[in-house]
């Protein structure tokens, strides 16, 4: 990996209100502005444009990366490396409507491809990082703003990862993520947008069908999971 770092800790969870009026001024005007204007300004070697995208997916980006291994500091590495290169390479960049899209695939592709080679050096039944794709706890129960205990939450990501490891990832792409079927086709690496959405359906009828035996102990959570649309 490369060992380059980037070095944004002065803008990261910077309170609002500790920034100048010419600063949160800033800010507003790229919040304002669409993910197609923000790249452009990027590309373009607009330094508030890079930041702004930094500090608004660097944590997302490593919520998804940490669902592929428990190597955080892989992941972690992964997605500085992919800063440096876009940094590098911004002016030959093409432009994107979904900053995030445009970022979670290029993860993805690094980071599969760094498990993929350490992978090669290990035996088949050595102990492994490497998991494929797993809904973590906190994240499964994301998807609708409520509290769960600890044993529905374990309940529900449980059930979640028994499902085959794209439906996994295209429920998290979907409904924590936002993302659309055509985005989730393209980050996935499906040809057709339909086979993103039959995924997603068949996933959901799955979780709807391995969760109703536990509907006593999810209740009163229940109507507001099948309201939710996770089920």
């Amino acid at each position: 990996m490369n060992e380059k770092r980037l070095h944004f800790s002065q803008y990261e969870d910077q309170p609002k209100e500790n920034c100048s009026p010419v600063q949160y001024e800033r800010a507003a005007q790229k919040v304002s502005k669409s993910d197609a204007e923000i790249w452009r300004d990027f590309r373009r070697g607009d330094e508030e444009a890079l930041v702004f995208i930094y500090t608004e997916y660097v944590n997302k980006m490593y919520n998804y990366g940490c669902q592929f291994t428990a190597q955080k500091e892989l992941v972690s590495d992964c997605i500085q490396e992919l800063f440096t290169e876009i940094i590098s390479k911004r002016h030959k960049l093409g432009s994107t409507d979904s900053i995030k899209h445009y970022l979670f695939k290029a993860l993805r592709r690094k980071l599969v491809r760094e498990l993929k080679k350490e992978k090669k050096y290990q035996h088949q039944h050595e102990t492994s990082t490497y998991q494929g794709f797993n809904i973590l706890e906190d994240t499964s129960v994301k998807f609708i703003n409520q509290e769960f205990t600890n044993h529905q939450k374990s309940i529900i990501s449980s059930e979640c990862n028994q499902l085959p490891v794209r439906q996994k990832e295209a429920l998290l792409l979907y409904f924590y993520e936002g993302m659309s079927y055509k985005e989730i086709a393209d980050t996935i690496g499906m040809s057709r947008t339909k086979s993103a959405r039959a995924l997603i359906y068949r996933a959901v009828d799955s979780m709807t069908r391995r969760l109703q035996k536990y509907k006593d102990i999810l209740y009163p959570l229940w109507p507001l999971l099948v309201a939710a649309q996770l089920l």
